[in-house]
């Protein structure tokens, strides 16, 4: 019983640990959820859902690329932050005015959750 404890131990942090790991997407992966998501949301029409998810594709490859160069943090943070206007910007562009009202909402909280848990990390 006493060598079961410490093995018993063990094996629950690792488990711990692999439940921990960051799951690695694809471009395509990405832009899929994203673009679900957008349909869940914003009600999209077939030709809307396929043009944001065109928009989406495309952010979710040059937002890979970013770091290959930006040369240090704040370079990374203000390339992913145009990348995201222009991203919004493309996508508003596709959409209905009620639509445009929802997008800004959800994209306004977002924002808000976003500097949130960047507050919490200084």
């Amino acid at each position: 019983m006493k060598t079961l404890l410490p093995i018993l131990i063990l094996l629950l942090a690792h488990l711990g640990a692999i439940g921990q790991e960051k799951e690695v997407l694809t471009p395509e992966e990405i832009a899929t959820r994203q673009t679900e998501k957008m349909q869940r949301i914003l009600e999209l029409s077939p030709e809307q859902k396929e043009a944001v998810y065109t928009v989406n594709l495309d952010v979710a490859k040059r937002s890979l690329i970013i770091p290959e160069y930006s040369t240090t943090e704040k370079d990374l943070a203000e390339e992913r932050s145009l990348l995201r206007n222009e991203q919004f910007n493309r996508i508003n562009d596709i959409l209905m005015p009620e639509q445009r009202k929802t997008f800004k909402a959800a994209n306004e909280r977002y924002q808000l959750r976003k500097s949130e848990v960047e507050h919490k990390e200084e």
